[in-house]
């Protein structure tokens, strides 16, 4: 969710005002976000398709490049994580209740130790022979409170999960990629066999971390008004201020909501403007995020030299603009727009190291 300040900067003396974003982040959504790759187009799908034709056997690093690139989502990647282990242990666990102990023992070493000499880097290692581990110990519990049909049902939704996962995030599966070669059996063989530290892999090569789903980040998104309809709005803005003739001793405010209509009309189109839409697309994908303004958050602000007499004194200082700093999947951007000519007041963001003064339609 986006909320906007429209700023009115007197000609007064000179304030300086200082602002920094934890992040002021706006945005609700599935997320992820993360990139989905679903412009990949067919010729590139054919692309893959020869190359699957031309080897019959890659290693590790020549699969985990392509899987890589149907698995860039975060959330894909995270329901991956347990849909995988949980198809697995259901395989392990109706072997156990077909074959018995000995099948799992041998299996249990066999892979791990398959999977420990064909994959790279010691982390990778690692952390697949952990969570084969946690795979077989679980597997083994199931294996006693589950029959075969049981396991069936949670295979199955486990296998439809991670399709919904796809479908959800709007990434083609890796498996779709190869369905149509010649030797897809041996490829969906060689991707069965991968796929445990694939996931993994796949986790250090996402767009953004699982983290970024809940904690702040510090991104700030730029724009001006131009256009001759932009422009209408702000001079509808900066009339209404001047006359109403605030008390120049302190800072003035008047809520979106509240204004008359022609006011309230002119800010309305002020928060849609294409260029604010703008900003926020390039950094939220619109098909990953959805950006709505908080009209309750909304107002007209105009700033005084005298800031030590009201609860606007936290303006002047170092401070974290917006709520729901750590908050899943939501963020709120505090948008401030100069309405007129500004040359007083300077909005800096202390953690990224930028800033300066708003002017004549200047957004931040």
């Amino acid at each position: 969710s986006a909320s906007t300040a429209l700023s009115c900067a007197r000609n007064a003396s000179h304030t300086r005002r200082s602002r920094t974003h934890s992040f002021d982040s706006r945005s609700h959504a599935r997320d992820s976000d993360v990139s989905s790759r679903d412009s990949r187009d067919v010729t590139t799908l054919d692309r893959v398709r020869i190359n699957h034709e031309a080897i019959a056997m890659k290693s590790f690093a020549d699969t985990a490049r392509e899987f890589r690139t149907f698995h860039n989502n975060s959330f894909n990647v995270a329901l991956h994580l347990v849909t995988t282990p949980a198809c697995l242990a259901c395989v392990v666990a109706g072997i156990q209740l077909r074959f018995g102990d000995a099948w799992v023992r041998n299996i249990f070493w066999a892979y791990g130790f398959a999977v420990t000499v064909l994959t790279p880097g010691y982390g990778l290692k690692l952390s697949t022979t952990l969570v084969w581990c946690a795979i077989v110990r679980v597997a083994l519990v199931m294996a006693t409170v589950c029959d075969m049909k049981t396991l069936g049902v949670i295979f199955a939704s486990a296998y439809v999960g991670q399709e919904l996962a796809h479908l959800a995030t709007g990434e083609k599966t890796y498996q779709a990629s190869y369905m149509d070669a010649s030797n897809w059996p041996s490829l969906l063989v060689e991707h069965t066999f991968y796929l445990l530290p694939l996931c993994l892999d796949a986790v250090t090569h996402m767009r953004e971390s699982f983290l970024s789903w809940i904690i702040a980040h510090n991104y700030v998104v730029r724009a001006k008004l131009t256009s001759a309809k932009e422009k209408a709005s702000l001079k509808v803005i900066e009339n209404f201020v001047t006359d109403e003739d605030p008390d120049r001793t302190c800072t003035a405010h008047w809520w979106h909501e509240l204004l008359p209509p022609k006011e309230k009309k002119a800010f309305t189109n002020i928060v849609h403007a294409a260029p604010i839409q703008k900003m926020f697309a390039d950094r939220f994908r619109p098909d990953a995020w959805a950006v709505d303004p908080i009209y309750g958050m909304n107002e007209i602000y105009v700033a005084s030299a005298h800031h030590n007499n009201n609860s606007d004194t936290v303006f002047y200082m170092e401070h974290c603009d917006g709520p729901w700093s750590v908050y899943p999947f939501c963020f709120v951007y505090r948008c401030m727009l100069a309405v007129n000519e500004n040359v007083q007041v300077e909005t800096n963001f202390c953690h990224e190291g930028t800033g300066g003064g708003l002017s004549d339609g200047g957004n931040v």
